[in-house]
C-alpha cells in the first residue's frame, strides 16, 4: 500500500484530491479516515509532508464539511498537532533576522488552519479555540507572507532540500517566489471574502 510505502506522496495525493469540488461522502470520508492513520507516521524531519496534511484536513473542512460535520473538532484538533509539531521546528532553526525555511513551512501551515476558520463562522467557532483574533492572525498572515523575499526563497531551496521539494511540487520549475505569491493571493482571497460577508451581514 502506498500509504505504507511512501506516506509522504501518498499524502500529497490526498491534498490534491481534497481540493476537487465533486467529491461523494465515500471518497470523502476514505481522505479523512486516510489521513488519520497517516498523520502520527509522518516523520517531523521533513515537514512538508505534515504541511499537505494540514492542506488536506483544510480542503476537507472548508470544501466538503457536510460531509464529515460529526469529525470538524477532530479534523481541527489534528491540524493544530501537526501544526504544533512543524511550529517546533521553527522554533528550533529560526535564524537570527531570517525567515527560515521551517519558519516559512510553519506559516503556510498555519494559513491552511486559518482559511478553514475563515471560510465559515461554523468553522470559525471550532478553530476559535486555539486562536486569539481570528483577523488580526489572518491580516498578519498575510503580512508575513509578504516578506518573504526572492533572494531569501532562492537561499532556502539552496539550502534546504525538504523545502526544495515542497516547491518543486507545486512548481516543477522550483519557482518558490511564484508558488508564494500563489499562496498569499489565494489567502488574501479568503480575508477579503470574509470580510466582504460580515460587512453585508452587518448591513442588512
Amino acid at each position: 500500500m502506498l500509504g505504507e510505502k511512501a506516506p509522504h506522496i501518498f499524502v500529497s495525493l490526498l491534498a490534491a484530491t481534497s481540493e476537487m469540488e465533486m467529491l461523494d461522502q465515500e471518497t470523502v470520508e476514505y481522505i479523512y479516515d486516510a489521513l488519520q492513520q497517516l498523520k502520527d507516521r509522518l516523520e517531523t524531519e521533513r515537514l512538508w509532508p505534515l504541511v499537505e496534511a494540514i492542506r488536506a484536513y483544510s480542503n476537507l473542512l472548508r470544501t466538503h464539511s457536510q460531509h464529515i460535520k460529526d469529525r470538524w473538532e477532530k479534523a481541527v484538533e489534528d491540524m493544530w498537532q501537526l501544526y504544533s509539531k512543524i511550529r517546533e521546528r521553527c522554533g528550533e532553526a529560526a535564524p537570527e533576522g531570517r525567515l527560515s525555511a521551517q519558519c516559512l513551512s510553519a506559516a503556510i501551515a498555519w494559513a491552511y488552519v486559518l482559511a478553514a476558520a475563515l471560510h465559515s463562522d461554523e468553522l470559525a467557532q471550532v478553530v476559535q479555540k486555539y486562536l486569539d483574533d481570528l483577523i488580526k492572525e489572518a491580516e498578519d498572515m498575510r503580512n508575513l507572507l509578504e516578506t518573504a523575499r526572492p533572494e531569501e526563497l532562492k537561499r532556502m531551496m539552496e539550502s534546504d532540500a525538504d523545502f526544495a521539494e515542497w516547491v518543486r511540487a507545486w512548481s516543477p520549475a522550483g519557482d518558490a517566489g511564484e508558488v508564494i505569491k500563489n499562496l498569499k493571493t489565494w489567502f488574501t482571497h479568503m480575508l477579503a471574502r470574509r470580510e466582504l460577508d460580515h460587512a453585508l451581514d452587518e448591513r442588512g
